[in-house]
């Protein structure tokens, strides 16, 4: 009976806090579109629309930095919340910045190398699948995957100094950071005080991160890509190791990509 109740009392702060996440992330969202809108002298609508900004290869920075906002709302902003609000010790402690060690840091980004590398094969095999199966059912799907791709377009289009610094803390710093905080760190405690055990720990956050994304077609890749980096916070109970995996991750896929 306890451990029904203690399950419970771990389920309902964490599906708050994704309710908290996606209300704050819309709220971001929002501001970050008043703002753009007011600056650039644009109507608020010029900043709802993808094609708006499929149609200036320049108007990228303005997307980038929209879409900075919202993931530091989904993210950054409800964990600070909830790492107030919460008293467990432990919870505190898997999300706070700890010194790392220098050959289990090696080690933790040679693990994300290798991984990523698997990763890209597997994905090369499995995207022409995925995009043949979306073709077939066509209508939501291919829409979905329509959009995704040229998300990524616009985030991958870099020119000048300034692209680039906004480019590296919009898509590598705060999703580091933010994403692995949200995945890693209180995911990963709430489930732990479900009573769960670390593999189902493990591959559950790592399942709902590659769902979080909303690009079939990389499902796969990044349900292991986020099974490497909760096995480094398992393993060392140190937020820092997979956040710096992750951030390597991105930069490598930013400068290549």
């Amino acid at each position: 009976m306890s451990e029904t109740i203690e399950r419970k009392n771990s389920l309902i702060p964490l599906i708050g806090f994704f309710g908290l996440a996606m209300l704050s992330a819309s709220l971001f969202g929002f501001i970050a579109t008043a703002l753009m809108a007011l600056i650039s002298g644009q109507d608020v609508s010029h900043f709802s629309s993808l094609k708006n900004y499929l149609a200036d290869t320049h108007a990228s920075v303005e997307f980038k930095i929209m879409n900075s906002f919202f993931l530091f709302g989904f993210s950054i902003f409800p964990v600070i919340l909830y790492r107030l609000l919460e008293r467990d010790t432990e919870f505190k402690n898997l999300l706070s910045f700890k010194k790392l060690n220098g050959k289990t840091v090696l080690f933790c980004l040679a693990g994300m190398v290798g991984t990523g590398l698997l990763v890209d094969q597997i994905n090369g095999f499995l995207e022409p699948v995925v995009e043949g199966w979306m073709s077939e059912q066509g209508g939501y799907w291919m829409e979905m995957d329509r959009s995704m791709k040229e998300t990524y377009a616009l985030t991958s289009n870099i020119s000048g100094w300034a692209d680039w610094t906004i480019s590296i803390i919009g898509m590598v710093m705060i999703p580091a950071i933010g994403e692995e905080w949200v995945f890693r760190g209180v995911m990963f405690r709430y489930l732990e005080r479900m009573g769960l055990k670390p593999n189902a720990v493990i591959w559950i956050s790592a399942i709902t991160f590659s769902a979080f994304h909303l690009h079939p077609s990389g499902f796969v890749g990044r349900v292991l890509l986020g099974a490497a980096l909760g096995m480094m916070v398992s393993k060392t109970r140190n937020i820092g190791y997979p956040i710096l995996a992750h951030g390597l991750n991105n930069l490598l896929a930013l400068v290549l990509g």
